[in-house]
């Protein structure tokens, strides 16, 4: 297994992610998260363990739906009306907050779980 991809992503995301943001985007949010957890662990892995590989997946897609959070904030209002019909789109932002929030607890633990194991098999000496 390697690092995550954009198909990665695009599933961990689901359906209302399978073509917006592009390609491009959620790769340079993915290099980005890469380079991160490479200069926070010291290592460069062509096959990194499970738990790196959550952290750069969970820390994308919070980054993508962050980014669409912002993005919408600025095009459109929060709430507006179409005729009677009220639409009140606060409800669906504390929704990808929460995500977003969980996320990136769930890349942190993976992280620490990585990190822990790292520390234990250092100080027993083994390879």
């Amino acid at each position: 297994m390697g690092y995550p991809t954009v198909t990665d992503v695009r599933q961990r995301l689901g359906d209302n992610y399978q073509t917006e943001p592009s390609d491009v985007v959620i790769q340079g949010f993915l290099d980005r998260r890469i380079a991160q957890v490479e200069e926070r662990t010291g290592q460069a892995w062509t096959e990194p363990p499970e738990s790196v590989f959550l952290w750069v997946l969970n820390q994308t897609c919070a980054d993508i739906l962050q980014r669409e959070i912002i993005d919408s904030q600025a095009s459109s209002p929060l709430s507006y009306k179409i005729g009677d019909e009220a639409v009140d789109k606060a409800k669906n932002i504390d929704a990808k907050l929460r995500a977003i929030q969980l996320l990136r607890e769930e890349a942190e633990q993976a992280l620490v779980r990585y990190l822990t194991k790292t520390t234990i098999t250092f100080a027993r000496g083994a390879p």
